[in-house]
């Protein structure tokens, strides 16, 4: 597999790490959705897979607006095929799921500092609960960010030969 040269590496790194990224909630009838967003955890799905173990998915109060409803804030769960739902928990008060948004894949670093991006799905950076120590998820999904980055800068020097 062929790595990014150092040089690269820390370009792409110093770039990110100057970047100002925003955190905090989604705006639905704005279309405004902030690096760092967070979205209340209502409770948990305990679920059985199909392979027998038992796992807990949180349900999370999204503010995704759709124009087929009324609704602009609805309650996200999903179970995928051969899942068995065994019970719901409720989350203890003010619980918050925290996504960060990233490039999807093929993404250049020259196409993302140039504003050409497209968005992957959210990546689940960890909860929040009220009363307890937090990590900073600016410097988090940073480092996220700039793994994704070089993992794309990567994939295309292999896959095109740049």
């Amino acid at each position: 597999m062929k790595m990014v040269c150092e040089e690269r590496f820390k370009e792409i790194r110093d770039y990110v790490m100057k970047l100002t990224l925003t955190e905090g909630f989604e705006d639905p009838l704005y279309g405004a959705s902030p690096n760092v967003l967070k979205r209340l955890v209502t409770g948990y799905l305990i679920i059985k897979t199909d392979d027998g173990r038992m796992i807990s998915r949180p349900v999370c109060q999204s503010s995704d607006y759709s124009d087929d409803d009324s609704d602009e804030l609805e309650v996200c769960t999903f179970l995928y095929g051969g899942e068995e739902l065994l019970g719901i928990v409720p989350a203890t008060k003010m619980t918050f799921a925290v996504y960060g948004l990233l490039p999807e894949d093929n993404v250049s670093f020259e196409d993302y500092k140039a504003g050409k991006i497209d968005f992957g799905p959210d990546r689940f950076l960890g909860f929040e609960y009220e009363g307890m120590d937090h990590p900073d998820w600016i410097q988090v999904l940073k480092k996220e960010l700039i793994n994704k980055l070089v993992w794309n800068e990567e994939c295309l020097e292999r896959n095109f030969g740049k």
